[in-house]
């Protein structure tokens, strides 16, 4: 009697080992669409640049807010609009203190399409007694409006505890603040998300994620998402590029962690219009 020969199943085995993992799309949370970029890329070339990037939907703010309006037109249901305090560039020392900012703000409210305030830049010594910034978290918080702030730690607190309704994003997470101050701002604030573009310490020389940031994504999915920014025209030339980094430190998470931080936060906060 001949025995059956046992299959060889090895070639299969490392084939699915080694098959690399899709990319999975991603919902940023920080692009801007300037003046500067509009005549080299008009608008239906910068939705498509997204998409053709992986970006399915974005949080857009642009200086002056026109950028992002013409997005909006182009693709309302990929464009999560957020209006800036800045006219132009030169309001972006003085915005805090500039009365004419709060009607300039309330006048682009009346349009019904954006979804929140920012990004804007700001440092705790601007919360004086001259500050207009509480009335436009007031602004904010009638509006229903998440906050994108671009700021400093102390400051970051100030802003959660003037509207504790309001959901505030820190643009940058910080930029170089450790994992367990994070940690005690996310048990401490229930509506505190982190936005992790040009975060500084986020991964290692390896672009391995430091285990400290692996450790508490993964305890805390739900309070972080992911951004590009592009902050300069150049910037929008490699979306690409950090899309593609971004992709791979996200799969460096549990799934779970991973889906949640790379899209389905900001779905949850910004669903879709109907």
């Amino acid at each position: 009697m001949v025995q059956n020969k046992p299959m060889r199943l090895y070639p299969f085995i490392l084939m699915f080992v080694f098959m690399p993992v899709m990319a999975m799309d991603i919902y940023d949370g920080h692009i801007h669409y300037n003046k500067t970029i509009w005549k080299r890329l008009p608008a239906e070339a910068a939705v498509g640049h997204l998409v053709d990037s992986d970006i399915q939907r974005a949080i857009v703010s642009s200086t002056p807010a026109e950028g992002t309006e013409a997005l909006y037109r182009v693709a309302p249901e990929r464009i999560i609009p957020f209006i800036r305090p800045y006219r132009s560039t030169r309001d972006v020392q003085t915005w805090h203190h500039n009365p004419e900012i709060l009607d300039y703000i309330r006048g682009k409210a009346k349009t019904g399409i954006y979804r929140g305030f920012g990004e804007f830049h700001m440092w705790h010594e601007h919360l004086d007694g001259q500050s207009i910034v509480p009335q436009l978290m007031q602004i904010a918080a009638e509006q229903n409006w998440a906050i994108s702030a671009h700021t400093d730690k102390q400051a970051i607190i100030s802003l959660i505890e003037m509207q504790p309704m309001v959901n505030v994003i820190w643009a940058h997470c910080g930029f170089d603040i450790p994992a367990a101050e994070i940690q005690s701002l996310i048990e401490s604030y229930p509506r505190f998300y982190c936005e992790m573009s040009l975060y500084e310490k986020l991964l290692d020389e390896d672009d391995n994620l430091f285990p400290e940031w692996k450790l508490l994504m993964e305890k805390h999915p739900d309070r972080f998402m992911v951004g590009v920014d592009t902050y300069k025209d150049a910037r929008w030339g490699e979306v690409a590029d950090h899309v593609k980094l971004i992709q791979e430190w996200l799969a460096q998470l549990t799934p779970n962690a991973a889906t949640k931080i790379a899209r389905d936060n900001i779905a949850r906060l910004f669903p879709v219009p109907q």
